[in-house]
């Protein structure tokens, strides 16, 4: 089977490739030829057995950042990151045709690359995708509901959309993200049911995979080997976003460092790939149990952590409940409000604010979380996720669909 794996070239933060890059290592490993079409800051990262294709990159008036707009649903997302724009799309979306007709895919399989749907309909190829809740327009019904502006600013992208869709024959949406369900024979969910069982409402044929981790992100790094040894605190993991808005910033780093410094546990912050406030002047940890690092294999120290800090991506979210460690939540974007709700309606998560980033809040909030207790939930949650991890299913399941059978 020859499967051609898509990530996102809207936003280019690692999230958008862990989960290809471990589709990757499932696939080769079962016999299968693969390639990856992704933004060229990606190619280092798939393995040399991999065939690597380049997708277009954003246009040039984005310039590798994303502003803030709006609530940051994917729709949002999509408008600033520069799909918005029917040049763009059509680029876009001619680069996939033209990389599928090349590998001649026998199966295309996407990470929340709404275009790749207009691009395999037309190639006639079948395509399975990474899907979760927030990216349903159901989900966003009630935002619309509560604030009917967005639909005028979201009308122009949404015509857009549909126009692009027109040129391709296909019927237009009245939610962007319906393109990819829509015109999707196979969603997969990088999670499990217990932990988010919204979509199944809508959705019940999604098939729940549990955590999609690459190899590299489970290694042990040599700091890390020694600092186990040498620290025996309580390892508390920050990771605050790897992009350059919200709570990711260095006043938020330098209050957690201070409030670290006066309490006996230890820490590593996980920067971030685009965190640009501390190239020019790194942090530096006095202390040999507080650590920055600019990347650090997530699910190695997840699973050594007695807390976590993250704003509540999807993959944090997920990695925390497969390890079972508690969350200070602090969500800024829509879809990490949900993940946020999740961690807290399993028991292992508080959720946080603007409020709880004063330092005296934030300490307390520390302790609180150092002593989080398991749930009867939480507990059947990672019971879930491990025994996804211990029979792995996504490569049988994609092997169904490139023959246009049903999964069991």
């Amino acid at each position: 089977m020859k499967v051609l794996l898509v990530t996102s070239n809207w936003a280019e933060t690692y999230g958008h490739a862990v989960r290809s890059m471990a589709a990757a290592e499932q696939l080769t490993a079962a016999g299968h030829e693969v390639a990856v079409l992704a933004p060229a800051s990606f190619r280092h990262l798939f393995p040399s057995g991999v065939r690597f294709y380049e997708s277009v990159p954003k246009p040039a008036y984005i310039e590798n950042k994303l502003p803030f707009f709006g609530y940051h649903t994917y729709e949002d997302l999509i408008f600033v990151s520069g799909h918005a724009d029917d040049f763009h799309l059509i680029d876009t979306i001619e680069r996939e045709r033209a990389t599928i007709r090349d590998f001649q895919a026998d199966l295309v399989f996407a990470d929340m690359q709404f275009t790749i749907a207009i691009s395999a309909h037309t190639e006639g190829v079948r395509l399975a995708s990474i899907v979760n809740w927030p990216l349903h327009p159901a989900h966003n019904i009630e935002l619309e509901d509560l604030h009917p502006g967005r639909k005028l600013i979201l009308r122009r992208v949404r015509n857009i959309w549909n126009r692009v869709l027109h040129k391709y024959g296909m019927p237009p949406v009245e939610h962007v993200c319906r393109t990819l369900f829509d015109h999707c024979q196979l969603l997969l969910v990088p999670s499990c049911k217990e932990l988010e069982p919204e979509l199944l409402r809508y959705e019940p044929e999604a098939e729940f995979v549990g955590q999609l981790v690459p190899d590299a992100f489970k290694e042990e790094p040599g700091w890390f080997k020694q600092w186990e040894h040498t620290c025996k605190e309580p390892l508390v993991f920050v990771y605050l976003s790897s992009l350059p808005f919200g709570i990711n910033s260095r006043s938020t780093f330098e209050m957690m460092y201070n409030v670290f410094e006066k309490n006996p546990v230890r820490a590593v912050f996980a920067i971030g790939k685009y965190n640009s406030a501390f190239l020019d002047h790194p942090l530096q940890s006095s202390e040999e149990r507080i650590r920055f690092e600019p990347f650090v294999p997530s699910e190695t120290v997840m699973a050594h952590s007695s807390l976590c800090i993250t704003p509540g991506s999807n993959s944090m979210m997920v990695s925390a409940m497969r390890h079972h460690v508690p969350g200070l939540l602090f969500p800024d974007t829509y879809e990490r409000n949900f993940n946020a709700f999740c961690m807290e309606r399993a028991g292992l998560g508080i959720v946080c604010g603007e409020d709880d980033l004063a330092r005296e809040r934030f300490e307390s909030l520390l302790h609180e979380g150092l002593a989080g207790k398991s749930t009867e939930i939480s507990l059947r949650i990672q019971n879930q996720l491990t025994a996804l991890e211990k029979t792995p299913r996504l490569v049988r399941l994609l092997e169904s669909a490139s023959r246009g059978g049903v999964t069991p």
